[in-house]
């Protein structure tokens, strides 16, 4: 009888051992997959903030803090040249075109005037037509939502698409969101409840200022949640991000 009680209790202390040693297993596979996920939203949301903002301009309105976790940029999708408007300015003629054109519809050009450049609306694209004769086979016609009769010939039109960065819930989740016009994507997350996307706007010595005016360059902020059921405290990933604008 007593040599089978040790035989008990060996075994008793062998699984508990055993169990100890898959507890932490699973501790430790938890742990890695909760920082590979927080490296993943972090690489993710870089990568689109930075091909969003790594060319805006802030002289000339390209980002604008809407709210500390909500910021709309305007992307530049190409270059051309324009050539002329038809008689009422409300079509542009281009040439020498180069980008995403197609990209433009339903959003802006940034056209060159006799006062600055002027962010005017596209209402539609076409190519070559007899209104706007200096446009060529292969050229292309911007409609316009209002004269551009000023628009100056020779000088180079910048078409963009404005979409929204913002922090938003997905599932009962803070997300970082993209948002183009009806389109709305979840980019990256989960994030930090609290701080997970924020914004703000700094001048050439660092230090915080309130609009883009004074600003020069735009710095943004991507904290991750820890992963889910770890005590509070547990690690954040975070990314601070700085863009200066290539046009100032």
């Amino acid at each position: 009888m007593a040599e089978l009680m040790v035989v008990v209790a060996l075994g008793v202390l062998l699984l508990f051992a055993m169990q100890q040693a898959v507890t932490t297993q699973r501790r430790y596979w938890a742990a890695q997959g909760g920082a590979s996920a927080r490296h993943e939203a972090v690489r993710i949301a870089m990568a689109v903030l930075t091909g969003a903002l790594r060319e805006a301009s802030l002289a000339r309105g390209d980002v604008v803090i809407l709210a500390p976790s909500r910021i709309r940029a305007r992307m530049p999708l190409g270059l051309a040249q324009v050539c002329g408007t038809d008689l009422t300015g409300g079509r542009l003629g281009l040439v020498r075109a180069e980008g995403r054109w197609a990209a433009l519809a339903g959003d802006s050009i940034l056209v060159p005037r006799a006062g600055g450049w002027t962010a005017e609306a596209v209402t539609a694209l076409s190519g070559p037509t007899v209104q706007v004769p200096c446009v060529p086979v292969g050229g292309t016609v911007a409609s316009l939502g209002r004269p551009a009769l000023d628009a100056m010939t020779g000088a180079a039109a910048r078409p963009f698409r404005s979409v929204v960065f913002e922090l938003a819930l997905d599932a009962g989740a803070p997300w970082l969101f993209r948002v183009d016009g009806a389109q709305r994507d979840a980019v990256a997350g989960p994030l930090d409840a609290t701080a997970g996307f924020t914004a703000w706007y700094e001048n050439a010595a660092g230090a915080v200022v309130a609009t883009p005016a004074s600003a020069a360059r735009v710095v943004v902020r991507v904290v991750t949640a820890p992963a889910s059921g770890t005590p509070a405290g547990s690690r954040r990933d975070t990314v601070t991000l700085s863009f200066g604008g290539r046009n100032r």
